[in-house]
């Protein structure tokens, strides 16, 4: 926390962006117990932090007297790097029992275009105050409570975006009616509470008809080995499956490979390749985790859990999931 203090909000910002979730909130927690830091306290931590720290590589402008100077430099080089040594350096020591060592389930972040029309329903429903939400799950059949509720409980870690977009998709269309009430007067969540409250069973059908109806929920189905994933070339099925990848775990794995023999090929054949649809990037990673985890055969996964399992494997074993490209994509 102090470390990320004094590096200041720019800097802290890059590093923050490559922790977990469950890391960051543990991080935020420390962060919004200090006040003041000490300056010696300060510099001692960054001290400890760059003991026997590679800085030759480091611009002539920076200079290396200047610890604060130095960090920001590697930061801007590489946060990657940064997270690698707070969590060796500092994470074992602080951390409770297991928490580093999260099960390969647990962490994936979703973006808009990677949310199913359920769980967009889910994370309206999840955005809502506990008091609303209960109001709208009440006018549902028990059918649509258990699905939800259901959806709910396995939903993954959706970026802040995301659920703004979710809101601004469920209000499209809509006009409360009623000046000064509008979302340029008062802004999205104010006038989504506003309906709720004015409307719940308005509430209720919407969401059903938008996004649970029987033709938009999307009923998990097991893992597929037929589909045009057979036209692919291993080195296609890989470049797929990186476009397929946010930009922070695509750099992961390819500053784990070789520049010439695998990146260099890699980003070629990425760029020949023209947009793929979403079911064939499903069934690249349900290939590469059937490789990974044979076990899977027998136990079925939905896509966003097998989502949530490589991203976990991507930002804690990389090397793992580099070696398990490599013979299954790059061998040749």
């Amino acid at each position: 926390a102090v470390f990320l203090i004094g590096l200041g909000r720019e800097h802290a910002s890059l590093v923050f962006d490559e922790f977990t979730r469950e890391e960051s909130e543990v991080i935020s927690r420390e962060v919004n117990r200090f006040q003041d830091v000490d300056p010696e306290l300060t510099r001692d931590v960054f001290a400890e932090f760059l003991e026997d720290f590679e800085v030759e590589h480091l611009p002539s402008y920076v200079d290396r007297e200047d610890f604060l100077d130095v960090a920001r430099a590697l930061v801007r080089n590489n946060p990657f790097s940064i997270v690698d040594r707070v969590r060796r350096l500092w994470f074992d020591y602080d951390l409770e029992p297991g928490f580093v060592e999260l099960s390969d389930d647990q962490i994936v972040e979703l973006s808009f275009e990677d949310l199913e029309p359920a769980q967009k329903a889910a994370v309206f429903m999840m955005w809502l105050p506990p008091e609303l939400s209960a109001m709208v799950l009440q006018r549902f059949p028990p059918n649509l409570v258990h699905t939800v509720t259901g959806i709910l409980v396995e939903l993954p870690f959706v970026v802040p975006k995301a659920r703004e977009e979710v809101l601004a998709e469920f209000m499209d269309g809509v006009s409360m009616g009623i000046p000064g009430l509008s979302v340029g007067d008062v802004g999205l969540p104010v006038v989504v509470e506003a309906y709720v409250r004015s409307d719940p069973d308005g509430v209720a059908k919407r969401l059903e008809s938008k996004w649970l109806s029987s033709s938009t929920v999307v009923i998990p189905r097991p893992l597929m080995e037929d589909a045009p994933v057979a036209e692919l070339t291993p080195l296609e099925k890989c470049a797929v499956f990186f476009q397929s990848l946010s930009l922070p775990l695509a750099y992961r794995l390819l500053s784990e490979m070789d520049p010439e023999t695998e990146v260099g090929p890699l980003l070629e054949t990425m760029e020949k390749m023209e947009g793929v649809d979403s079911d064939t990037r499903k069934l690249v990673l349900q290939e590469l985790m059937l490789a990974t985890k044979p076990e899977l055969r027998e136990k079925p996964q939905p896509i966003h859990i097998l989502g949530k399992a490589m991203g976990n494997m991507i930002r804690r074993k990389p090397t793992v999931v580099v070696t398990q490209i490599r013979k299954h994509w790059l061998a040749s």
